[in-house]
């Protein structure tokens, strides 16, 4: 009797984890806000990613700051939407932030005072609503 009662109540279980994956992911429009300030009046180089499954990331040299990219991405593959973010502070600059917004919430924020680690700051919108 206690064998039958296990075993049904792992079977429930099971069936709500597979309904849950089975699920189909709804496609979210975002509003993505990248943003880099620091110290100095340059940037020596920005990379960042501009759209949900892009494979290649965009770098731009010499960007004066502070500097802000704004966008609107939907998420139409089946992997969450990963943002990304890196600056490398000029010559003579003592710090460097980067930070991503996506829909109003600061998602990553860091920032970093040593020329050979430049901050990354990485935003998965899709991920964090499903907390």
């Amino acid at each position: 009797l206690l064998a039958a009662s296990l075993s049904a109540c792992g079977g429930g279980d099971e069936g709500e984890s597979a309904d849950a994956t089975s699920a189909p992911k709804e496609n979210k429009e975002h509003t993505v806000v990248y943003e880099v300030t620091g110290d100095g009046e340059m940037a020596a180089s920005i990379t960042f990613k501009a759209e949900s499954g892009a494979e290649a990331s965009e770098r731009l040299d010499n960007q004066a700051l502070p500097f802000t990219k704004e966008f609107k991405d939907t998420n139409d593959s089946e992997f969450d939407t990963v943002y990304q973010l890196s600056p490398r502070q000029a010559e003579g600059g003592k710090s460097i932030s980067c930070k991503i917004t996506i829909d109003g919430d600061v998602l990553a924020e860091e920032t970093s005072t040593d020329p050979m680690s430049p901050p990354v700051c990485t935003a998965t919108p899709d991920f964090a609503a499903a907390k």
